[in-house]
């Protein structure tokens, strides 16, 4: 029973090591003076794609424990290859209890949420990330950061049957 567990117990580690990290492009944070989010300052993040891929976007909130409000409301607009893509958000960052969501470090809690999963991106170059918030107020307060991540996708390897066809 011992072995099992210390078999289960090192396939899960060789698992969470391989995970998306070995896959990731870019992580940029913003960080906030006085952890404080003005509405009218938008956010831009020049995300570089050094090959032609499938590109997961997630963004990154840090607040802290006095955050007032259940959510986080923003507009995010990514544009690749003079095509522009735009949506609003409503991030959850309290359970219906009011409890926060997410991950604690000390008072600051991180939380990180998808927002474009398979981005196609066909020339190598470069897209942009810009993100607005949208709280209907000139300041949002206790958020210290807002970060991108982006990883790239690693595509089955082509058989040879695969290779062949494309020649034709």
């Amino acid at each position: 029973m011992k072995r099992r567990i210390a078999t289960f117990l090192f396939l899960a580690l060789i698992a969470l090591f391989s995970c998306n990290s070995s896959n990731r492009v870019f992580e940029q944070y913003h960080k906030f003076n006085n952890a404080t989010w003005n509405r009218f300052d938008i956010l831009k993040f020049d995300v570089p794609a050094e090959k032609p891929g499938i590109y997961d976007i997630s963004l990154v909130v840090r607040h802290t424990a006095n955050y007032a409000y259940d959510v986080l409301p923003v507009y995010i607009t990514i544009i690749s290859s003079g095509e522009e893509r735009a949506k609003e958000y409503q991030f959850k960052l309290r359970d219906k209890n009011g409890k926060f969501l997410g991950k604690p470090n000390g008072d600051i809690f991180e939380s990180t949420f998808p927002v474009h999963g398979e981005l196609e991106i066909t020339k190598a170059g470069s897209f942009t990330v810009k993100i607005e918030n949208i709280i209907p107020k000139y300041d949002t307060p206790d958020i210290k950061e807002i970060g991108l991540i982006v990883n790239r996708q690693k595509l089955p390897e082509k058989t040879e049957k695969d290779k062949k066809d494309n020649q034709k």
